[in-house]
């Protein structure tokens, strides 16, 4: 290809698209010549049996409310109730009106148990086009940012793969980040309807009431902070009451005692893990401290941050990483600051090499790498202290914690440019970035 057109197809959305999608077809490819054994090798833990669990897991709870919580204990049953008025309406439409299913098989075993599990994952699948045409500029590229993170390790792999609720939180929160920012003020109250509704079904996503608090906007932060504990608290008059409640707390609780050795999904974990590499030792303690350091820095960037790409940024790392209870479709969040930088600036040339680091690194996260698998001979697990450490593993999470270290240098770069410019051009700066232009604009 001749430079000059070369440099006429050099776009951020271009860059990432093709990373993403060269590991996908390659993928496709190799399940092609070795059939079952590319899946084996591409999913969580490497193990066949226990697809879509996530799922059909939290629809057979759902067939008993009142008594969720004393049936499902620990990682089972820390949904909140929210979650389940999904599942059950999810159940009911699959229920046969026979005796209810006792077990995963006898739910498997109705008529149209996959068949309404297909409806939810082209509902998740719409709804995730949705979200992305939404933020979309005029005449804005998106089919092929679509197709990349559908078919990336983190969704097809993780979320899909896994059955879990993720994949319909990360495109609701896309839609109420966008109508957040509205014109209208219906859409702006949706906006606070959707993220409580998101912290209802996942928790996390209540951080994104920071948003409100950083804008100065203390009237909709105290309305999403209402409608919060309405979509948490009210939905147990059906799942369990003031005993649902407590039981729910207690399996929360459970949940923090994860064995962290090898996992490298979560602060703790990789802290845990690269301690007992270099000592022999596990550090739980290490591992409790830098994951409350992790947060505080995360804060304290999402505070100094000026960019709505890199405020919203901040707060998924907190969702994705801090969490003990994290596994790889939590990188999922990571998609909505993605989604939102490229519709904005994925026509740009990224002459910075700061925002073409973090493109190459999110191209490496939303794909498949079957590169990496033919480097490693397309082992499975890198080690025995852990079956979640799998080669796949250790490549996501070396690609989304380079994303995290070049973000978070870009941002610290920018504070220290910031504090030496005159105070005026300083302002000048800070107005522009807010209004969406790039640093080569501003310098123009």
């Amino acid at each position: 290809m001749p430079k000059k057109k070369f440099k006429e197809h050099y776009t951020l959305y271009n860059l990432f698209t093709c990373l993403s999608l060269a590991g996908i077809v390659g993928f496709f490819l190799f399940a092609l010549i070795r059939g079952s054994f590319a899946f084996d090798w591409v999913s969580m833990r490497n193990k066949g049996g226990i697809h879509t669990i996530d799922y059909f897991n939290h629809v057979l709870l759902a067939a008993y409310p009142e008594y969720i919580y004393e049936i499902a204990t620990g990682i089972w049953g820390m949904f909140p109730p929210l979650a389940y008025v999904f599942y059950r309406f999810l159940f009911l439409i699959t229920y046969d009106g026979a005796d209810l299913p006792q077990s995963y098989a006898q739910l498997a075993a109705m008529n149209y148990t996959q068949t309404v599990f297909l409806y939810y994952s082209l509902f998740v699948a719409l709804l995730l086009v949705f979200a992305i045409e939404a933020w979309r500029k005029e005449n804005a590229h998106y089919k092929r940012l679509v197709a990349c993170l559908l078919l990336s390790v983190p969704f097809f792999a993780g979320g899909f793969e896994r059955g879990n609720s993720v994949m319909v939180v990360v495109p609701l929160l896309l839609i109420a980040l966008k109508w957040k920012d509205s014109g209208s003020r219906l859409k702006k109250e949706l906006a606070l309807v959707i993220i409580a509704i998101c912290a209802g079904l996942k928790i996390y996503p209540a951080i994104f009431g920071l948003l409100y608090i950083k804008e100065q906007r203390f009237k909709e932060g105290f309305r999403l902070l209402g409608y919060g504990i309405l979509f948490f608290f009210v939905p147990f008059l059906f799942f369990g009451g003031k005993n649902g409640l407590i039981l729910w707390l207690l399996n929360v609780i459970e949940t923090t005692g994860t064995e962290s050795l090898g996992r490298l999904e979560y602060i703790k974990g990789l802290t845990c893990t690269l301690g007992y590499l270099i000592t022999g030792r596990d550090l739980p303690l290490l591992g409790a401290i830098m994951t409350n350091l992790f947060l505080l820095a995360m804060i304290g960037l999402f505070v100094v941050s000026v960019d709505k790409y890199r405020t919203v940024f901040y707060l998924c790392c907190c969702m994705t990483f801090f969490p003990v209870n994290a596994h790889r479709y939590t990188l999922s969040y990571l998609a909505i600051p993605l989604v939102m930088y490229l519709m904005e600036h994925g026509s740009e040339r990224g002459k910075d090499a700061f925002i073409t680091a973090e493109i190459v690194g999110y191209g490496c996260l939303f794909s498949i790498p079957v590169l990496w698998g033919f480097l490693t001979g397309f082992r499975l697990q890198v080690a025995d202290i852990n079956p979640h450490l799998t080669y796949v593993e250790l490549w996501l999470y070396v690609a989304a914690y380079s994303v995290v270290l070049t973000t978070a240098a870009h941002e610290l770069y920018r504070v220290i440019e910031k504090k030496e410019l005159n105070p005026t051009l300083k302002l000048e700066i800070t107005r522009r970035r807010v209004s969406g232009k790039t640093d080569a604009e501003i310098q123009k």
